[in-house]
């Protein structure tokens, strides 16, 4: 089993082969800061967006494409990083088929994850792996402030 890492945040230099790259939107922040609070009430209420979380949909979205190949583990509590451990192939032969294509080419399984996150993820990288794993994934979100 190989394992991906996703970042949302930088915590240093990549030093990874940048895979896909993509203009990430700054228009939404999952937190209300105190400089958003000054002004018109109605304007408030557009920004307060209750039960919106782009995260768990980009998730789903990754975990729907990519059934048979990866799982993906998350802190949905506010962390900055997606996991992503890479599948046994499925017991069925035409799903174990479809696995083989999708890992046949990891560069293209990358992009596709980045396109899938399209406004909202920054960066895709691919890390060298150490020793005892196989590849890492590194993906920047710009909701942070």
């Amino acid at each position: 089993m190989s394992s991906l890492h996703i970042r949302t945040q930088p915590k240093g230099i990549f030093t990874g082969k940048r895979v896909a790259h993509g203009n990430a939107s700054n228009d939404f922040g999952p937190f209300m800061w105190p400089e958003d609070l000054k002004g018109d009430l109605k304007e408030l209420k557009n920004k307060l967006l209750v039960n919106f979380d782009p995260l768990r949909f980009f998730v789903e979205d990754v975990e729907k494409e990519f059934a048979c190949t990866m799982q993906l583990w998350y802190y949905s509590l506010g962390g900055d990083a997606i996991g992503i451990t890479w599948e046994r192939l499925c017991s069925k032969k035409r799903g174990r088929e479809e696995a083989d294509e999708k890992r046949k080419n990891l560069g293209h399984v990358l992009r596709v994850v980045g396109e899938l996150g399209k406004g909202f993820v920054r960066d895709v990288y691919f890390l060298k792996a150490s020793r005892f794993m196989n590849s890492n994934l590194h993906l920047l979100k710009p909701y942070q402030k």
